[in-house]
């Protein structure tokens, strides 16, 4: 029992380090990618069920940025944008864009 409490709290911790990480990208276009990147989680869901208000909040963003972030993305086939909800097309690229290894 104490093994899986101490995953529990291991793995609470490595979230928290992701967001962290995450927040400390000083681009907004590539904190929203790398947000969003973490939006889809460990399964690797390519929907994400998310407003592009929360995903700013989520990203230090504003709701206009992220619309202006996604519409990029989307031109580039990385996402598609419905309501309350972004499909990731492209996980790839956008982890390469979130990591400045892709204009």
């Amino acid at each position: 029992m104490a093994i899986r409490r101490f995953a529990q709290i291991a793995i609470s911790n490595l979230d928290l380090a992701l967001a962290v990480s995450d927040l400390m990208i000083a681009q907004p276009e590539r904190r929203i990618a790398a947000v969003l990147l973490r939006s889809a989680g460990a399964r690797h869901d390519p929907l994400v069920r998310v407003s592009q208000a929360d995903l700013g909040q989520m990203a230090n963003a504003s709701r206009k940025l992220v619309s202006k972030a996604l519409h990029q993305f989307g031109q580039s086939g990385w996402v598609e944008t419905g309501y309350n909800a972004i499909k990731i097309c492209d996980a790839q690229a956008l982890k390469d864009f979130a990591a400045n290894r892709r204009l």
